[in-house]
């Protein structure tokens, strides 16, 4: 919800530049599709109790990783000139991009444990800020940028749910004690 006040104040503090954009439709825009879908989710997977997901999880699961591919596909396919173009910068992009969630998920995991919360809200706090939402990004830099810009935010689709699987497998693990071996 914060993005459409973020992100162009972002741009103003770090390049100087002031982002004319439609605020009120991009703000409409995220409510209907982002906040008012996770609301409805979450409300119908709590009076359901998890039934739903535990039944058809599988098949939802799948679906969902398939689309991730489309929208990473459709992406890529739109910036191909541009990574054409900027072969170069792909490889450090994306480096800085892995280190940057990499980053987010460590740090998150770092803050709740040292606050002493329970396991579950540990991995809240590390997937809240390890996953990222980068579609008012790429809106921005694809609307409103040349198409060098929206390189990172294509190649950031890229990461974050491979991340977040090997990060939710790491900290969800059982910690094994070597102490009196």
């Amino acid at each position: 919800l914060l993005s459409p006040v973020v992100v162009p104040a972002s741009v103003w503090f770090f390049l100087g530049r002031i982002v004319h954009m439609q605020v009120g439709e991009l703000f409409r825009g995220l409510i209907w599709m982002i906040v008012l879908p996770t609301v409805l989710g979450l409300t119908y997977h709590d009076l359901d109790k998890g039934r739903t997901a535990s039944r058809f999880g599988p098949l939802l699961g799948l679906s969902s990783k398939l689309a991730l591919v489309l929208v990473v596909a459709t992406n890529l396919a739109v910036a191909r000139g541009t990574i054409t173009a900027l072969e170069q910068a792909v490889l450090p992009v994306l480096g800085l991009i892995f280190a940057q969630t990499c980053l987010g998920f460590l740090l998150g995991w770092t803050a709740a444990r040292l606050g002493r919360y329970h396991p579950p809200r540990v991995l809240a706090f590390a997937f809240g800020t390890g996953l990222r939402n980068i579609s008012a990004g790429a809106a921005l830099a694809v609307g409103y940028f040349p198409p060098a810009v929206g390189l990172p935010v294509i190649l950031a689709f890229l990461l974050p749910q491979p991340l977040a699987a090997f990060f939710g497998h790491l900290f969800t693990r059982p910690v094994t004690s070597t102490a009196g071996s």
